[in-house]
């Protein structure tokens, strides 16, 4: 009897105690991008500024990755996606995709663009759109110098119809602001 009443009473403790709200007390606050940001490292995406249309950083967190090629990829993926607040802007419309990085060496990239990244030309936003890709991998891997850009595979003269595409491209680092100095 004694036994059924002290499992009786186990049983009826551990019930009330699985319906209370744990309570943790803690000495710090943990912010949310704390959280949001754990094993990644801050790197800078380079949007042009309405105001001055020159490049300016914008900050995101991403994995640092030890393989080049899949550290642009992913670094140009969320250029192309992400919405910078205002005065920035992304030059880049829905569907935009990188399709593949080819390292050639510590100092030379090969990006295959879709499509899609080509369209709503004029001189403007071709320059923001190429720039904004090649200046972003430069200001986070400096070593990277040269770029060749293809568009699905293939390469073209002009990358909307301005700008010679024919060749490697060096940064133009003279379009960013004075923030990514």
């Amino acid at each position: 009897m004694l036994r059924q009443l002290t499992i009786s009473l186990l049983l009826i403790c551990s019930l009330i105690s699985c319906n209370r709200t744990p309570t943790v007390e803690t000495s710090q606050e943990v912010s949310t991008q704390d959280v949001v940001t754990e094993g990644k490292k801050e790197f800078f995406l380079l949007y042009p500024s309405s105001v001055d249309q020159k490049f300016h950083p914008y900050s995101v967190f991403l994995e640092e990755n030890e393989n080049k090629s899949l550290f642009i990829k992913e670094l140009i993926e969320s250029l192309l996606k992400e919405i910078p607040e205002e005065p920035l802007s992304n030059p880049f419309g829905e569907g935009s995709e990188l399709r593949a990085v080819y390292l050639l060496d510590d100092r030379s990239v090969v990006l295959d663009l879709n499509s899609k990244v080509v369209q709503d030309g004029g001189v403007e936003n071709e320059m923001f759109k190429l720039y904004g890709i090649i200046n972003s991998i430069n200001y986070n891997l400096p070593q990277v110098e040269r770029f060749k850009v293809i568009i699905d595979g293939q390469e073209r003269e002009t990358f909307i119809g301005h700008i010679d595409t024919s060749d490697f491209i060096p940064a133009e680092k003279s379009m960013n602001s004075d923030a990514t100095k």
